[in-house]
């Protein structure tokens, strides 16, 4: 390629050559005029390099590359998917909520309706813990509904003054049908004049998850004990079986 230098300017390529063994090379060329004292052209000079390293170097980076961009792709899919995904949750928890609310809305009207009677005391005592149960439960619907704080992973907080005594008799409240299903004997009472700051209703959860366990993997014909003790400045509620205290 003589004729390609003859302009002054130096040239690169690359070939790819086969070998007199039948293998093939890859071959750089880098390629020169070469001038006398006067500026004329008197020949070429050449430097050539074996490329077979380069070229594979290139050839996997484009691999990687192009593997890297098929990643992309997938994790783009992925993506949508999984935003098409939450936003269908979120359509259905905002119809579930009217299917939800609607119903229970109507066992708390019929249960008010019912205090209003004359009631004996324990008919009276029933219709106050499916009021109790039902404003629990829509106070849990409630939350479970608020989707940005939920999926922001942030659940505010309303922190008072709690009479925990009070609370334990509530979550007992919620939790004595299971029990009663279960053959198991909650206390009817529990002295505890203990105060603590927390949220009321995250409180109440957490007692009954608590209550509802120690029915759960108790014995038919079992009990359930309540200890509340102050620690370090710290209430502790701990459900025990009857044998334990001793």
């Amino acid at each position: 390629r003589r004729s390609e230098i003859n302009d002054g300017a130096a040239k690169y390529t690359r070939l790819r050559m086969r070998h007199k063994n039948g293998e093939y090379l890859w071959i750089d060329i880098n390629a020169a005029p070469a001038v006398n004292a006067q500026g004329e052209q008197e020949g070429i000079v050449a430097a050539l390099r074996d490329a077979g390293p380069l070229v594979q170097a290139e050839q996997a980076l484009a691999e990687s590359e192009a593997h890297a961009l098929a990643l992309a792709a997938k994790f783009e899919t992925a993506r949508d998917e999984a935003l098409a995904a939450s936003l269908a949750k979120t359509a259905f928890l905002s119809r579930m909520s009217h299917e939800l609310r609607t119903p229970l809305n109507a066992i708390l009207g019929f249960a008010q309706l019912l205090a209003m009677d004359p009631l004996s005391e324990d008919q009276r005592e029933s219709v106050s813990q499916i009021r109790t149960g039902g404003r629990h439960l829509l106070d849990l619907i409630n939350e479970i509904l608020d989707i940005s704080r939920i999926e922001a992973g942030r659940l505010s907080l309303s922190i008072e003054s709690v009479q925990v005594g009070d609370v334990l008799m509530e979550a007992l409240d919620l939790v004595r049908p299971l029990a009663l299903e279960a053959g198991v004997t909650l206390p009817d009472k529990v002295d505890c004049e203990h105060c603590v700051a927390a949220d009321r209703q995250r409180l109440i959860q957490i007692l009954i998850n608590l209550l509802g366990n120690a029915v759960k993997f108790n014995a038919v014909g079992g009990s359930v004990s309540i200890m509340c003790t102050e620690v370090a400045g710290d209430v502790r509620i701990d459900t025990l079986p009857p044998t334990a205290l001793n």
